[in-house]
């Protein structure tokens, strides 16, 4: 059986290098049967599902933390910007524009793309990144403003690190009224597109009892 802790044990061997399928088969002293391979491509899935590996355009894996990839939590500011914590002593923490978020909230777990450009015939690398993964959300409800609209009303977060307003989805019984606070299920954020939500229950106005 191949497991996860060993293929990452030797994607860290390959250091900045990487390492292709075959080459990983090889080290594992596996065959190259159909059954064999699935167990090395689902140990790949699970480590990149968990921020620790990554997959070049040009097919080899490489551990993150030799890549310009890093995983962490995302806080995000007043301005709307996003700041996830360098796993580098060395290095300043990056920063992620409002436009380069995608549908991140404020203490999900995510992966990172740090920016770089040349000078000078030199890679230097910037402080700002940009949201490639979302690993894992932190929040399953929020509460916000109800907003209404004739055809698509939407939530405002009342927290305000959250940059996003959510569509709610078709509900029975009587609207909220306008600005009234909320309770919305948002357990399935996309990567892309709208966020939407579930109406759960009402709070009442701002000031009522």
């Amino acid at each position: 059986m191949i497991v996860r802790a060993r293929v990452l044990e030797l994607l860290r061997g390959a250091r900045g290098a990487g390492v292709t399928v075959n080459r990983l088969l090889q080290q594992l002293g596996a065959g190259d049967s159909e059954t064999e391979r699935q167990g090395l491509d689902a140990a790949l899935a699970e480590a990149e599902a968990r921020g620790e590996a990554v997959r070049s355009w040009h097919g080899r894996w490489t551990a993150i933390e030799y890549t310009d990839y890093h995983a962490g939590t995302l806080r995000t500011t007043a301005r709307g910007f996003g700041v996830v914590r360098s796993p580098d002593p060395g290095q300043d923490d990056l920063v992620v524009p409002p436009e380069s978020l995608g549908t991140a909230l404020d203490g999900d777990e995510v992966v990172v793309l740090r920016r770089s450009h040349r000078k000078k015939g030199q890679l230097v690398r910037e402080k700002y990144g940009e949201v490639v993964r979302v690993l894992r959300r932190r929040r399953r409800t929020l509460v916000g403003r109800y907003m209404t609209h004739p055809v698509q009303p939407w939530v405002e977060p009342y927290a305000r690190r959250l940059k996003v307003n959510v569509l709610l989805e078709p509900f029975a019984g009587e609207a909220p009224r306008a600005g009234e606070f909320v309770e919305v299920a948002v357990a399935d954020i996309p990567e892309a597109g709208p966020v939407r939500g579930t109406l759960l229950r009402r709070l009442g106005a701002p000031g009522e009892s």
